[in-house]
């Protein structure tokens, strides 16, 4: 055993291979048992590609063109990645036993054959122990050490040696335990049972049972679902959802791995969870292109008043898109069970509500891409349409009392018939330069035109250069002497 890393590496052991089992042929504990050798076979047939593809990544090949055996060493283990290679080769030798434990060709050939991989395993569990003790943290080497005694328990059943098979899974049924991995240490007492019932023809282990009331709950729809017990399920997943990408990232994949354990109304609760967090990262990114577009949108417009040209594209169609993204997110949340049918139907009016809001927004970035394409008529129904749609859903968004999305909803009206008021200065110019009839309230547009100079201020301090007057015009700093202020401080009101 080599000197303890001063840096110790942490790696999950249980919850890697539960993970391995369930996505590969094993589901869960409680069904191992009831595995046919087929499964067992699909996952020893995982094990070895994933073995030879880590091998090679961590460049810890057994020989290229003669086979060298290569362990890993106490040196060379800096990562959790290390260890998993002890562990899958114990695995591997595992499944191989159950593979033929289970298999149609039942016979004192084949038990000696599982018997014999069994063996093996315990051979790669005591490698995994002995690198976890020279650079794993505590708690890994707790973990190791219950894996050891689990296997070695097998083990020593498979060869009649019943007491210290016996004295083994006591070790790893106890360690499960305080670890609190109940999958474990349920299948861990069965066999201690099978075990003692071999050996004194009694069984004096009793089942343990679980207090229902630490069984915590979640609401959903009105129904209060209660959470599984697990060491690694956190009930914080539905709770402060995480506004950065590198969180919601890393939640998603919790609530994955969730999702594979749970099922009906709660699953539906998970699913809720992952596409509300879809959303946000959705909306982050709207956001920061919403306020690109803005800005280019300003300049194009003052390059417009002070008689420019400018031909830069506008990117209002990808917006459009990702409205059509969170408008399908919104609804796949309306489709989960219990959403619909259930007697508190806040939630589907919270939705109701977002769906009316996404939908204006689109609308009125549709109408900005149809007007950048110098389809005015389109553009002017467009404007028209979302200006409906935005009091629509500033009307639903009052009706649940959501303050803030009444505000978004009256603001898309608000820049909905500022559209509108481009379009009609877009017709009155077309019909000036062609010599036809005006447009109706084609004066107004026409004096608001007339007058684009007087509202335009042109500042190099400011970026861009040219903005619109501000009405009233905003305070700023003149340069006087102090005797200023003495006279002029009689005059204000």
């Amino acid at each position: 055993m080599g000197e303890r890393s001063e840096n110790p590496v942490r790696f999950e052991l249980h919850a890697t291979i539960e993970v391995l089992q369930m996505e590969h042929g094993l589901r869960h504990a409680s069904s191992r048992q009831e595995a046919e050798a087929a499964n067992y076979a699909e996952y020893r047939r995982f094990v070895s590609k994933r073995l030879a593809r880590l091998r090679h990544k961590l460049k810890v090949t057994n020989g290229k063109k003669t086979f060298q055996r290569k362990d890993v060493s106490a040196e060379m283990a800096t990562s959790g990645e290390h260890l998993l290679i002890p562990t899958l080769l114990a695995e591997r030798a595992w499944a191989a036993s159950l593979e033929l434990k289970y298999s149609k060709m039942v016979g004192e050939r084949e038990d000696r054959r599982a018997a014999k991989r069994l063996r093996k395993a315990i051979i790669w569990s005591a490698q995994l122990v002995s690198l976890c003790e020279a650079v794993a943290d505590e708690t890994t080497q707790v973990e190791a050490r219950t894996y050891d005694a689990w296997l070695r328990g097998l083990t020593l059943e498979t060869s009649n040696r019943l007491e210290e098979s016996l004295l083994a899974l006591e070790v790893a049924h106890a360690n499960y335990a305080k670890l609190g991995l109940t999958g474990r240490a349920a299948e861990a007492l069965g066999a201690l049972k099978r075990v003692q019932y071999r050996l004194t023809g009694t069984v004096t282990y009793e089942d343990e049972v679980e207090e229902e009331a630490e069984a915590e709950t979640v609401e959903w729809c009105g129904n209060q679902l209660k959470l599984p017990r697990q060491a690694s399920f956190d009930p914080a997943v539905f709770n402060d959802l995480p506004e950065t990408d590198e969180g919601i990232a890393k939640r998603l994949a919790e609530l994955d791995d969730l999702l594979r354990t749970v099922d009906g109304l709660l699953a539906a609760k998970v699913q809720y969870t992952k596409l509300e967090l879809m959303s946000r990262r959705l909306e982050g990114v709207l956001d920061a292109r919403t306020r690109a577009w803005q800005r280019a949108a300003l300049q194009r417009t003052a390059a417009h008043l002070l008689g420019n040209q400018d031909a830069s594209a506008s990117a209002a169609e990808n917006l459009v898109h990702l409205y059509e993204s969170l408008m399908q997110l919104a609804r796949d949340m309306k489709q989960l069970p219990g959403v619909q049918d259930s007697e508190d139907d806040s939630l589907s009016e919270r939705l109701d509500a977002r769906l009316a809001r996404l939908k204006a927004a689109k609308c009125y970035y549709l109408a900005e891409t149809f007007f950048d394409r110098s389809a005015i008529d389109k553009a002017t129904a467009l404007f028209k349409h979302a200006s409906y749609l935005s009091e629509r859903a500033a009307l639903e968004a009052d009706a649940i009392g959501d303050d803030a999305s009444a505000k978004d909803a009256t603001e898309i009206g608000d820049t909905a018939r500022g559209g509108l008021v481009r379009c009609k200065l877009h017709a009155a110019a077309a019909a000036e330069a062609s010599d036809q009839p005006a447009p109706p309230a084609a004066g107004i547009v026409c004096q608001l035109r007339d007058r684009r100079a007087d509202h335009l201020v042109v500042d190099a301090t400011l970026d861009p250069p040219f903005a619109l007057a501000h009405v009233p015009p905003k305070p700023r700093p003149l340069p006087c002497k102090p005797f200023f202020f003495d006279i002029a401080h009689d005059h204000l009101d």
